[in-house]
């Protein structure tokens, strides 16, 4: 018996699925550290969080950049004729 190629295709297509699914799970999951410190509460119901001396990671984490700078040089971007709103 001869398997229809209707089904066939829907195999193909959900091993592919499966394969892609697969794929993206294991290689663009980012590792986590484990994190070593602890949190308590004291008798007064206060939250105490204490971290290791160690950083959890190691390197720059995130990086800014400077897209605009105010300064008394440029007029339209000076901050003129501040006044209370409140």
């Amino acid at each position: 018996m001869k398997a229809k190629p209707v089904l066939v295709l829907l195999s193909l297509l959900a091993a592919l699925a499966i394969t892609c699914a697969t794929v993206v799970i294991v290689f663009c999951a980012q590792p986590e550290g484990q994190w070593k410190g602890s949190i308590t509460r004291d008798k007064n119901g206060v939250t105490i969080v204490r971290n290791p001396k160690e950083p959890l990671y190691i390197g720059n984490v995130i990086g800014l950049e400077e897209e605009l700078k105010i300064t008394e040089g440029e007029r339209e971007l000076a901050f003129r004729d501040l006044v209370s709103v409140g």
